[in-house]
């Protein structure tokens, strides 16, 4: 079983609970650059080194917030092991 999440997802009881169960994997669109394993790696630079797997310009409408633009929608992916964080270190 794979459970998909936006970025409300990134969170890191949600990746503690999933790890406990068998056969369960997660996706997530990520919120946070977070460490990986036990060294100095981070995930913004582990993705931007992956290749492109989709490309696509998508215009974006105006909003009260923003103007009317054209935007760039880049997907790149690999699998990774995120640091446990501290507070969960012993579990």
């Amino acid at each position: 079983m794979i459970h998909v999440f936006d970025r409300e997802g990134d969170i890191t009881e949600v990746f503690d609970k999933v790890r406990q169960l068998q056969h369960t994997g997660v996706l997530v669109r990520a919120a946070h650059n977070r460490s990986l394993d036990q060294n100095c790696e981070r995930l913004w630079a582990k993705m931007e080194a992956q290749p492109i797997s989709f490309k696509q310009e998508i215009e974006l409408r105006e909003t009260s917030k923003r103007s009317a633009r054209r935007a760039t929608l880049v997907v790149r992916f690999c699998p990774v092991n995120l640091r446990t964080p501290y507070h969960f270190d012993g579990f």
